[in-house]
């Protein structure tokens, strides 16, 4: 079920109302947990919910502005929103604060033989819901769920053999760091192995070869995905000149600026990359999006450290001269040890002669 803008702030006043408590994300079960709290910290700099201080897990409280706003049906009447080109210049500029995410993520692989056992099963296939498209001689499977997310896989099978591949996840897209990009590697290993599965039951085939008629997922050929910031709770979407925005022919691909949702102010800006060389693995897309992802994080880490740095710096150059004389000095007490040292040496010589003369005369019998 998707939930609405509108719709998330109202079971956060119900909620108040009837319960006296705050909402956590526990309360949203059916939408992920990081949208969650990316939508309370919106709301919250919208005016509209207040953190309840040390809740674990965070709550929220509807202010009285969000109470007036779901009674009414309108924002309250406050500063000119921006208007014409002034409004997108303002949307950039909050988008801006948002994190790097891909959704739309299409992969090919080749298997002339999947659409074989297709052709041959038509009626086992067709009653576990896959489809069949007369004009184009297409079959397209069912949708495998990501758990716990908004996202969900599902490949379409060509006569000529060609197999695409599209991973669906624009009301939930994949934030750009490691780990998830980790996570959305495992989901299409669990994706293969549902499909190997299907093919295997429906198709009355033993294992093996259910498994050899579908390439690994490291094999495959990422063909397209949509890169960019979604941002929401945006009140100019309504001010803005146009709706969709596009300049083409960027790069490999296009750039877009678009509304999402008017009604909940749900802003895109975003990059639909096709790659121009040769096609990449998916192992290798992963590869590029995971360093990137671990440069952006360490840019940010930088970012933060900046003052940090700045004091180092500064203290190391407070102390630079009481370094230096303590080097010096140093550098003079290894030279007086040398000479102290040196004249030991002599001092030892000198006695090992006198011994030596003294055993002489002792054994002269005291002559000499």
């Amino acid at each position: 079920m998707k939930l609405g803008f509108k719709g998330f702030l109202k079971r956060a006043v119900d909620i108040w109302a009837k319960e006296g408590r705050g909402v956590t994300y526990l309360d949203y079960p059916e939408l992920s947990k990081d949208w969650v709290r990316h939508t309370f910290s919106k709301l919250r700099k919208l005016g509209y919910l207040e953190r309840i201080p040390r809740t674990i897990p965070a709550e929220y409280r509807p202010t009285e502005r969000a109470i007036r706003f779901l009674s009414t049906g309108r924002e309250e009447s406050g500063p000119q929103a921006p208007e014409g080109w002034s409004a997108i210049e303002s949307v950039l500029e909050k988008l801006g604060e948002e994190p790097f995410t891909i959704h739309d993520i299409h992969c090919l692989f080749f298997s002339k033989a999947l659409y074989g056992v297709l052709e041959h099963n038509p009626h086992s296939f067709r009653s576990a819901g896959w489809k069949y498209d007369k004009r184009n001689r297409q079959w397209e499977s069912p949708k495998f769920g990501w758990k716990g997310k908004r996202r969900w896989a599902f490949v379409r099978v060509s006569s000529t053999g060609t197999c695409q591949v599209v991973i669906r996840c624009d009301d939930d897209p994949i934030k750009l760091d490691f780990e998830e990009l980790e996570r959305f590697r495992n989901f299409l290993d669990d994706f293969r192995a549902w499909l190997v599965l299907q093919v295997q039951q429906l198709g009355r085939l033993i294992q093996l070869e259910a498994l050899t008629l579908i390439p690994s997922v490291p094999d495959w050929r990422v063909k397209q995905w949509h890169f960019g910031r979604d941002a929401i709770g945006i009140q100019e979407v309504t001010t803005m000149p146009c709706i969709n925005l596009t300049v083409k022919e960027w790069g490999d691909g296009y750039l877009r600026l678009y509304m999402k949702s008017i009604a909940n102010g749900v802003v895109r800006l975003e990059k639909v990359e096709r790659p121009a060389e040769a096609d990449k693995t998916l192992i290798q897309w992963i590869g590029e999006r995971a360093s990137l992802a671990e440069a952006l994080k360490q840019a940010s880490e930088l970012n933060r450290s900046v003052s940090e740095i700045d004091r180092y710096l500064h203290e190391f150059a407070v102390n630079l001269k009481t370094h230096v004389e303590v080097q010096r000095e140093t550098l003079k007490l290894q030279k007086t040890v040398a000479k102290t040292l040196a004249e030991m040496r002599r001092t030892h010589r000198k006695m090992l002669e006198l011994l030596d003369r003294l055993e002489r005369v002792l054994a002269g019998g005291g002559g000499a």
